[in-house]
C-alpha cells in the first residue's frame, strides 16, 4: 500500500468502449427481468410507453450528466461535479447518497441472484445458505477489483455482452409472436390508471434505467475522460432505453396475460423467463418454450452477476473521492502501486457483506429512485452552473442553452409530484391521486432520505474532526 494517502495516481487503462459497457452493465440488472408484469398490471398493454417516457426523462438528465462529466478528469463522478459547482459539503451529500445506493443495490441484487439459483439445488432456498452464497459472490468480486480497475472492468465487459444477448433473443421471439388482440382496450386501461398510475410506472422504469451516472466515477482511470465519458453516457442511455422499450413491447404483445406471469412465490426476476417461455411456445412448441425459458433464466443470472461486477468497480471510487477531502476516514484514500484504491474496495466489500446479513435492504431499495433523482438534480444544476466557469472548448455542452437543464429539472419535479402518495392528513388537499394497490413514493421514503443524509453528516463530522486532531487538514 502507499505510505501516504493519494500518493499514487491511478493508471488510465480504460477507454470509451469500457466506459459504455460499464454504463450498460450498471443499468441492465434485475429490473428488466422483474418489471414487465408489474408495469402491465399498473397501466396495461401500453406499458411500454412508460419506458419511452422514462427514456425521455433520462435523456435530458443524461445530456446534463454528459456535460458535467466533461468538466473533470478526477475520480468521483457526481461528487466532483457538485464539489466544483457548490463546494465540498454539497459534493459529499451527493456522493454519500450515491454510495449508499450502490451498496444497497449490490447487497440486494446479490441476494436476489442467489434466489434464482434455487431451482439448481434446495440448498440455496435456506436463508442462511443464501446469505452465505451472496457473501462469497461479493467477496470474490471485491478481490477481483482490489487487483485493479483493468481486471475488474474486463470481467464486467464480458458479462455485459453475455447478458444482452438473451434479452435481444427475447425481443425477436416476442415480436414473432406478436398478437394485436393483446392491445384490445389498452387505451381505456391506460386512462383508468390516470396520471398518477402512469407516473408510478415511469418512476419504476427510472429505477431500471438508472446506472448511467456511474460512468463518471471512474474518470481518474480513463484515457481522455472529458471526451470518452460524455460519449459513453449517451451511448449507454440510448442503447438501454431502446432495449427496455422493445422488451416491454415484445412481452405485452406476445403473452396473453402478462400481468399474471409474475410468480406467486420465488424471485420476481423469473417473470421475464416465464413470459419468454409462453411466447416461444406460441410460435414453436413446449420444448422450444422450455429451452427459451432456460436461456432467459441463465440470462437473468448473468445479468445480475454482471450488475454486481459493475457496482463492485464503481462503488469504491465514491469512497475514494470522499476520503480525499476527509469526509470519510482518510485511510480509504490509500492505493496500491498501480493506483487502485484497494482499501476502499475492501471496505465497500465488507459493508455490502454486512448488509446481506444484517439489514432490511428491501425496504431501503424502495427509496433508491428518490435518492438517485436527488443526485440527478444536483448533477443537472452543477453542469448548468459550471458552464460559466469551465471553458467549453474541447468538451461536450448540451444544446439548446437553458432548455435541456430546465426540462430535466421540471421532469424530475413533475415525476416525484405525480408519483407521490401523501400521508392521510395531506391527502384531501393533494391534487393528484395514485390508484390503490400501486406502490408509490411515500413520506417514509423522504424519511429514509433524511436518515441517510443525517448518518452521512455524522460520519463526515467524526472523520474531519479526527483528521484535524492528527494534523491532516481536511480538503477545501
Amino acid at each position: 500500500m502507499a505510505d501516504e494517502p493519494a500518493s499514487r495516481t491511478p493508471r488510465r487503462d480504460l477507454g470509451l468502449a469500457t466506459c459504455a459497457l460499464l454504463g450498460l452493465t450498471t443499468i441492465v440488472g434485475s429490473g428488466i427481468f422483474a418489471l414487465p408484469p408489474i408495469l402491465a398490471r399498473n397501466v396495461g398493454p401500453l406499458s411500454f410507453l412508460a419506458f419511452v417516457a422514462a427514456a425521455g426523462i433520462v435523456l435530458f438528465i443524461g445530456l446534463m450528466t454528459a456535460e458535467a462529466a466533461g468538466t473533470t478528469d478526477k475520480t468521483g463522478g457526481a461528487y466532483q461535479y457538485a464539489r466544483q459547482a457548490f463546494g465540498a459539503p454539497v459534493g459529499f451529500a451527493v456522493a454519500w447518497l450515491a454510495w449508499i445506493n450502490t451498496i444497497l443495490a449490490w447487497a440486494g441484487v446479490s441476494v436476489a441472484l442467489v434466489k434464482l439459483l434455487e431451482p439448481i439445488h434446495p440448498w440455496f432456498a435456506d436463508p442462511t445458505h443464501a446469505r452465505l452464497a451472496a457473501t462469497l459472490e461479493i467477496a470474490a468480486l471485491g478481490l477481483v477489483n482490489a487487483a485493479g480497475a483493468k481486471p475488474g472492468a474486463a470481467v464486467s465487459n464480458i458479462l455485459t455482452v453475455a447478458k444482452l444477448v438473451p434479452l435481444a433473443i427475447f425481443v425477436v421471439i416476442g415480436l414473432c409472436a406478436f398478437d394485436p388482440v393483446r392491445f384490445a382496450g389498452s387505451g381505456q386501461t391506460l386512462a383508468a390508471a390516470g396520471a398518477g398510475g402512469l407516473a408510478v410506472a415511469v418512476y419504476r422504469c427510472i429505477y431500471a434505467a438508472g446506472g448511467f451516472e456511474n460512468i463518471g466515477i471512474i474518470a481518474g482511470e480513463v484515457r481522455n475522460p472529458q471526451r470518452a465519458i460524455p460519449k459513453a453516457v449517451v451511448v449507454a442511455i440510448a442503447a438501454s432505453s431502446t432495449l427496455y422499450a422493445f422488451v416491454q413491447f415484445a412481452a405485452v404483445s406476445s403473452v396473453p396475460d402478462l400481468a399474471a406471469v409474475a410468480p406467486a412465490t420465488g424471485p420476481g426476476s423469473l417473470s421475464l423467463p416465464l413470459a419468454a417461455e409462453q411466447a416461444a411456445t406460441r410460435i414453436g412448441s413446449s420444448a422450444f418454450g422450455a429451452l427459451v425459458y432456460q436461456l432467459l433464466w441463465v440470462g437473468a443470472i448473468v445479468s445480475m452477476f454482471g450488475f454486481c461486477s459493475g457496482i463492485a468497480l464503481v462503488s469504491p471510487r465514491y469512497l475514494f473521492a470522499m476520503a480525499e477531502d476527509r469526509f470519510v476516514p482518510a485511510a480509504l484514500v490509500r492505493t496500491t502501486a498501480s493506483g487502485t484504491p484497494a482499501v476502499a474496495v475492501l471496505a465497500v466489500t465488507a459493508v455490502s457483506i454486512g448488509l446481506v446479513w444484517g439489514a432490511d435492504w428491501l425496504s431501503m431499495l424502495d427509496a433508491a429512485v428518490l435518492f438517485s433523482l436527488c443526485q440527478h438534480t444536483t448533477t443537472v444544476l452543477s453542469a448548468w452552473r459550471l458552464r460559466s466557469s469551465v471553458p467549453k472548448e474541447g468538451r461536450f455542452v448540451a444544446p439548446g442553452g437553458a432548455l435541456v437543464p430546465l426540462a430535466a429539472l421540471i421532469l424530475i419535479a413533475g415525476l416525484v409530484m405525480f408519483a407521490f402518495r401523501p400521508p392521510a392528513w395531506l391527502a384531501p388537499y393533494y391534487p393528484i391521486t395514485v390508484p390503490d394497490g400501486v406502490d408509490a413514493i411515500g413520506a417514509q421514503h423522504f424519511g429514509a432520505l433524511a436518515v441517510v443524509l443525517g448518518l452521512g453528516a455524522l460520519v463526515a463530522f467524526i472523520s474531519r474532526r479526527t483528521a484535524s486532531a492528527v494534523g491532516g487538514a481536511p480538503g477545501a
